[in-house]
C-alpha cells in the first residue's frame, strides 16, 4: 500500500456512487461530447495544470529522520516510508503541501516507486511540483528536471456512468536503484467553489504500512471556528495563534502498521483519524447545504399532463407517489458529471428531463418537483452509502456524504426513496426501501442526523424449491424442476440481469451451471419467468432432463442432488481472535425446499424424520426432513438476526456458525441408493447429506461414517485452538509445483488427518517404504508424497525440503503432481491456475481457479476425495464463459 494523496483525506462529494445500468458506450459519447464541445475546465493545456517551482512560503520543512536498517517491521511492499508531511493553509488562495520520503528496500519496492501520480480537478485545481530526488550514498541527486512528465485523463468510475473529468499528472522517474531514499514534494492550490467557506477534513494519519515521522499541519483563518476530533487514536494538536490564523499541528514518530482483519464493516473506523470541521452544529451544516440547493425547482410545462394522469389513475398518495418514483428510475437514466461544482450543485429538474439523464441530485430534486406538484410531503437527503452506520462518530461535516435520496412523508409515515435504483417493483407498503444506517434530512429545523431504522424483512427474499425425480430408478431420466421466487432487492438484481441477458440468456447460464453437475442434462421445457410486480416478486421455473444420471459404485447406485446452500451467508473469519467487528450479510432470509422421489417407499425409509433448529443472537438456521411415501421432503431456512458480530461475542459466533454449516454445506452432494436389499442403518438425510460433503461416499457406512464424522469434529476443534497458520498451498499447472508451508507439526498433523477422508495422505523418504515417523527431516530432503484413494491408483507427487527449522518453520516444494498427469484430467487448461489453501480453522481446503480470461471461481472442499475430481474436471472443463456462468449462479 502506498500512502498517497488519494487516501489521505476522505472525498467530499455527494454525487451518487451507484449506477443505474451499466451504459458505457452512451457514457464514452458524452465524455467524448464534453471534451469536443469546448468545456473550459477540459481546455487547459498541461502546462496551465502544472508547474515547477519553489515551496510556498508559508510550509515548514522538516528534516528526515535517519532511516533504520530494513527490517519486516519498518517496511512493506519493499518500501520504508520515512517522511508523510500534509500541510493545508485555509486562508488566501487555499493550498495544500504533501512530501513524502521512503527508502527503496528490493526490487518490488522500486517497480512501485519508479513513478508519481498526483490527481487533480481541472477546473480549480492548479499542482507545482517542487522537488522529486533521489539520495544515494549520502548525495542528493535531482530527478525532476529529467524525469517524463505527463498529464493523463483517465476516467475510473466510467463503468458507472461517473464522469468527473478528473486529470493526474504522472512523473515516470530515471534510474532508481533498491537501496536509493526517494523525497519528493508538491502543493495543490485551488479548492472547489462550492466549500470555500468551510473546511471539511477526515485525514488517515496511519496505515497499513509503518511510517517513521508523520505530520499533519493546518493553517486556519481566524475568522473561522474549527473544531477537530481524533478517530481511533488518542492525539490532540499543538496549537499556535497568529495575526491572521491559527495553526494545528499533529506529528509523531515510529507509527506502526496497523495490521488488517477480514470482513471488517465500513462503518467501523480501523484506521486512526484526524477529523477537522468548521461546522458546530448540523443545523450549521443544514443551513449550507440549503443555500446550495436554492435552485429554481418548478415542475416542467412537458410533466403537468403526467401529473394529470398520475391522479386520475391512482387514488391514494401512496400510489401516486410509486408512480412518480418508477417514472424518475426508468425514464431518466443514471449519468453523473462531477466536474467541479457538478458533483455538488443539482440540475433543475426542467434541465434534467430534457436531457434524460442525471445523477443522485437531478434524479433527487425532479423526484421532488413531481411529489409537490402531488401535494406530498418531501425532503432531499444527504447519506453515505458505505459508512453510513458510522456517521454519529464523527463531528458535523458536509464531507461525510456521498450520495443523495427522498424523503416522503405521508400522514404519519416516513419513506424513504432512492432515484437511482432500477427495477423496483411494488406497492410503497411492500417497496424495498434503502437503509444507509444514519441520514441528513435537508430541510429548516434538522438539528442531528436521523436513524434511517433498517426493519427486518417480512418475507424471504429468496424461495428456491428443488424437485428431483428419480422415481423410475436406475438406468432411466431423472427429472429436475427448480423453481425460484426472489423478492426485494434480490428481485430487483435479477431483473437487471434478465433485461440485459434476455430469456434466452438466462435459459443458457442456467443450463451452464447445471451442466457442471451433469454432463447429460438437457432443458425440457423452456425457462418460464413470472414478474408480479404488485406483489413485488419474480418467478423463475426451469424444467431439465437428466440422462445417465445414475452412478454405480461397487454395488450401490446413487445419483447426485444439487443443493443450493447458505455457506456465503453464514460466514466465519480467518482468525478467532480480533479487534474488529466482523461483517455479517445483513438483511438475509433465505428459505430453500427440496423434494426427492426414490423408486419406492422402502428406499426412503432408509432415511428418518428430522429437525434442526439452531436460534442465536446473530441468526436463526432450521432444517427438518420428512419421508413421505416414496418421498424425502427437505426445507432449510436461514435468517440473519444481525449484521456483525462484536469481538467478544466471537467465540460463541464461530461454534454456532460451524454447527450450522454441517446443516447447510451442501452444494454437490450423493444420494445412495441401494438397489439390492441391505440393512444399512437409518441415517438423517439432512445430517447425512452435509456429511456426505466432507466424506463423500465411505464404502463402509453406519459405524465408521459416525466415527469419521467425530474425528474430523475434534480435529476442527483443535485447529480452531491454533492461531498459526495451518499451512497453505498454491500450485500452478504451468510451472506444476506446490509449495506447503507452516510449522512443521502443523504441517504433519494436517496431512494425517486428511486419511479420514476418501482415502489417505502419507509421506515418506524417497523410494523408501519408511512412513512419514522416519522421515530425516532436514533441508534438501526427498520424498514421496502419496495420496491413496480406494479402488483407484494412488496419486503421487515427489519432492524436497526447502526449509526447515525445527518447531517454527518448513516449506516443501512438490514438483509435476501426478493429479494433473491422471486421465480424469486430461481437459485441464494450461492456461489456467488451481490455487489450493487449507483454511486456517481447519475446515477444509479451498480451491480457486482462475482461467486465462480472469474469471474467478471458488469452492470449499475437504481435499480432492475420487468423486469430488470428477465434480472438479467439469469446472475445469468448462472454463472460460461457462466458468463465468457458473461463477454468476453460485453468488
Amino acid at each position: 500500500m502506498r500512502i498517497s494523496k488519494a487516501n489521505a483525506c476522505r472525498g467530499a462529494r455527494h454525487g451518487c456512487l451507484r449506477s443505474a445500468s451499466d451504459h458505457l458506450f452512451l457514457a464514452l459519447l458524452l465524455c467524448l461530447a464534453l471534451v469536443l464541445g469546448g468545456e473550459r475546465a477540459l481546455a487547459r493545456s498541461a502546462s496551465e495544470l502544472y508547474t515547477i517551482g519553489p515551496k510556498p512560503d508559508w510550509v515548514s520543512l522538516t528534516t528526515p529522520p535517519e532511516p533504520r536498517p530494513a527490517d519486516a517491521t519498518n517496511s512493506a511492499d519493499g518500501l520504508q516510508y520515512l517522511v508523510v508531511d500534509r500541510q493545508y493553509k485555509e486562508f488566501d488562495t487555499p493550498q495544500y503541501y504533501f512530501r513524502y520520503v521512503y527508502r527503496v528496500e528490493n526490487v518490488e519496492g522500486r517497480s512501485d516507486s519508479s513513478d508519481i501520480s498526483v490527481s487533480l480537478d481541472p477546473s480549480y485545481e492548479h499542482v507545482t511540483l517542487h522537488d522529486v530526488s533521489i539520495v544515494r550514498d549520502g548525495k542528493r541527486l535531482d530527478r525532476l528536471t529529467d524525469a517524463d512528465i505527463a498529464v493523463l485523463h483517465q476516467e475510473d468510475e466510467l463503468e458507472k456512468q461517473i464522469y468527473d473529468g478528473g486529470r493526474t499528472l504522472h512523473v515516470l522517474l530515471n534510474d532508481v536503484r533498491v537501496g536509493d531514499i526517494i523525497d519528493y514534494s508538491y502543493t495543490s492550490s485551488g479548492k472547489n467553489p462550492v466549500f470555500e467557506n468551510s473546511i471539511n477534513l477526515n485525514t488517515t494519519v496511519q496505515w497499513s504500512v509503518p511510517a517513521a515521522y508523520r505530520r499533519l499541519r493546518l493553517l486556519a483563518p481566524n475568522t473561522l471556528d474549527i473544531y477537530t476530533k481524533a478517530h481511533v487514536v488518542d492525539e490532540e494538536p499543538t496549537i499556535t495563534r497568529h495575526p491572521r490564523f491559527t495553526e494545528y499541528v499533529w506529528d509523531a514518530n515510529n507509527l506502526a502498521a496497523i495490521e488488517d482483519e477480514d470482513s471488517v464493516p465500513d462503518w467501523f473506523p480501523v484506521y486512526p483519524s484526524i477529523q477537522i470541521t468548521s461546522f458546530g452544529s448540523w443545523e450549521d451544516v443544514v443551513r449550507d447545504e440549503l443555500k446550495i440547493y436554492d435552485i429554481d425547482n418548478p415542475l416542467p410545462e412537458e410533466l403537468k399532463s403526467f401529473v394529470d394522469e398520475i391522479r386520475e389513475a391512482h387514488e391514494d398518495k401512496e400510489d401516486q407517489l410509486v408512480a412518480a418514483l418508477k417514472f424518475v428510475q426508468d425514464e431518466i437514466r443514471y449519468v453523473a458529471i462531477h466536474m467541479g461544482t457538478g458533483g455538488y450543485i443539482p440540475n433543475t429538474p426542467e434541465k434534467t428531463l430534457r436531457r434524460r439523464y442525471g445523477d443522485c441530485k437531478d434524479k433527487t430534486f425532479l423526484l421532488l418537483a413531481l411529489m409537490e406538484a402531488l401535494e406530498i410531503e418531501g425532503y432531499p437527503v444527504l447519506v453515505d452509502s458505505d459508512e453510513g452506520r458510522g456517521l454519529d462518530q464523527y463531528l458535523p461535516s458536509r464531507g461525510l456524504f456521498d450520495h443523495m435520496i427522498v424523503q416522503a412523508v405521508i400522514g404519519d409515515t416516513v419513506y424513504w426513496l432512492d432515484g437511482t435504483l432500477t427495477h423496483q417493483k411494488g406497492t410503497l407498503e411492500n417497496l424495498h426501501q434503502p437503509d444507509y444506517g444514519k441520514a441528513l434530512v435537508v430541510r429548516e429545523g434538522t438539528t442531528g442526523l436521523v436513524d434511517m431504522n433498517r426493519t427486518a424483512l417480512a418475507r424471504p427474499q429468496a424461495e428456491l424449491h428443488m424437485e428431483i425425480d428419480a422415481s423410475s430408478g436406475p438406468g432411466e431420466d431423472i427429472f429436475l424442476t427448480v423453481k425460484t421466487t426472489l423478492r426485494g432487492a434480490r428481485a430487483s438484481s435479477a431483473r437487471s440481469w434478465i433485461d440485459r441477458d434476455l430469456e434466452t440468456g438466462v435459459q443458457e447460464t442456467y443450463l451452464e451451471y447445471f451442466e457442471g453437475y451433469y454432463e447429460s442434462i438437457r432443458v425440457k421445457d423452456p425457462i418460464d419467468i413470472v414478474d408480479r410486480e404488485e406483489e413485488d416478486e419474480l418467478i423463475i421455473t426451469e424444467s431439465y432432463v437428466i440422462e445417465d444420471g445414475w452412478e454405480e459404485d461397487d454395488g450401490e447406485w446413487y445419483f447426485p442432488v444439487v443443493n443450493e446452500d447458505f455457506h456465503e451467508n453464514i460466514e466465519t473469519p480467518d482468525a478467532d481472535v480480533r479487534r474488529t467487528p466482523f461483517e455479517l450479510s445483513y438483511p438475509v432470509w433465505e428459505l430453500h425446499t427440496n423434494t426427492i422421489k426414490l423408486p419406492g417407499e422402502a428406499w426412503a425409509r432408509e432415511y428418518d424424520d428430522d429437525v434442526f433448529t439452531l436460534r442465536t443472537d446473530h441468526f436463526k438456521m432450521e432444517a427438518t426432513q420428512t419421508i413421505a411415501g416414496n418421498a424425502i421432503e427437505m426445507s432449510r431456512q436461514y435468517r440473519a438476526l444481525k449484521d456483525h458480530v462484536v469481538p467478544g461475542d466471537l467465540t460463541s459466533y464461530v461454534r454456532d456458525a460451524e454447527e450450522a454449516q454441517d446443516y447447510s454445506d451442501s452444494r454437490y452432494l450423493y444420494f445412495p441408493v441401494r438397489l439390492t436389499g441391505g440393512s444399512a442403518p437409518p441415517v438423517s438425510l439432512v445430517r447425512g447429506l452435509a456429511l456426505s460433503y466432507a466424506l463423500p461416499l465411505l464404502a463402509v457406512m453406519g459405524a465408521l461414517l459416525g466415527i469419521g464424522f467425530f474425528r474430523r469434529q475434534a480435529l476442527r476443534r483443535a485447529l480452531r485452538d491454533d492461531k498459526a497458520r495451518l499451512m497453505s498451498f498454491r500450485l500452478s499447472p504451468v510451472s506444476e509445483t506446490l509449495q506447503i508451508k507452516g510449522e512443521p507439526s502443523r504441517i504433519w498433523q494436517a496431512l494425517r488427518s486428511l486419511q479420514f477422508l476418501d482415502g489417505a495422505i502419507r509421506i515418506q523418504p524417497k523410494d523408501d517404504e519408511r512412513a512419514w515417523d522416519a522421515f530425516d527431516v532436514r533441508e534438501g530432503a526427498e520424498f514421496d508424497l502419496i495420496y491413496r484413494r480406494k479402488r483407484r491408483q494412488p496419486l503421487k507427487a515427489t519432492g524436497r525440503v526447502l526449509e526447515f527449522i525445527p518447531e517454527k518453520r518448513m516449506v516443501l516444494r512438490l514438483e509435476p503432481h501426478s493429479l494433473y498427469h491422471n486421465p480424469e484430467f486430461k481437459n485441464y487448461s494450461t492456461e489456467s491456475e488451481l490455487a489450493i489453501e487449507v483454511a486456517p480453522n481447519g475446515k477444509g481446503v479451498q480451491l480457486e481457479l482462475t482461467d486465462n480470461r480472469d474469471y474467478l471461481l471458488t469452492e470449499k472442499l475437504f481435499f480432492i476425495p475420487a468423486r469430488e475430481v470428477r465434480y472438479l474436471r467439469r469446472y475445469l472443463r468448462r472454463s472460460g464463459k461457462n466458468v463465468k456462468a457458473v461463477a454468476k449462479r453460485m453468488k
